[in-house]
């Protein structure tokens, strides 16, 4: 039996920019991650949160 796979919890700043979210997204294979503003939640950002911020920019 295959030990589960571990993940490195993630979690961006609130004012991290769109471009380095997607990049932690891509490294770790994840779809979602959480976003705080020093030590408190204030959201989550998704991969299609990011996609619909770049196509209504354009």
């Amino acid at each position: 039996m295959a030990a589960p796979r571990l993940l490195r919890a993630s979690a961006v700043d609130v004012n991290a920019p769109l471009g380095d979210i997607l990049d932690i997204m891509l490294e770790n294979g994840i779809l979602r991650v959480p976003v705080t503003d020093g030590l408190c939640l204030v959201g989550v950002i998704s991969r299609s949160d990011i996609l619909r911020i770049a196509l209504s920019n354009n």
